[in-house]
């Protein structure tokens, strides 16, 4: 979980270059807006791969997502759970900021 924010006043969140890379079987990944406990409040992103694997896939500026309820207490949640492992492979997400809007 990334920070703490409030959404008062926004209505929108967008992120800069978040980028989600799944090479294993049977993984996952998510971004959400949580509570301070960690309880998904909104889904923005889940993306799964199955028995074949690879997914690659960038969010940019241009990908806006709108806040269900406004004037929310919230994190920033990233989860990603990597499934079969076997050769090396990997599943990440990396992001260079989100922005409220």
């Amino acid at each position: 979980m990334l920070g703490g924010f409030n959404s008062w006043g926004y209505s929108k969140i967008y992120f800069s270059n978040l980028s989600i890379s799944l090479a294993n079987s049977f993984s996952h990944a998510k971004v959400a807006l949580s509570d301070i406990n960690g309880n998904v409040v909104q889904q923005l992103i889940y993306r799964e791969t199955g028995e074949a694997g690879g997914v690659y896939v960038t969010y940019a500026a241009s990908d806006i997502f709108t806040i269900n309820a406004e004037n929310g207490n919230y994190y920033l949640m990233l989860e990603v759970a990597s499934g079969a492992t076997s050769g090396g492979l990997h599943a990440t997400i990396q992001m260079n900021g989100c922005y409220l809007i």
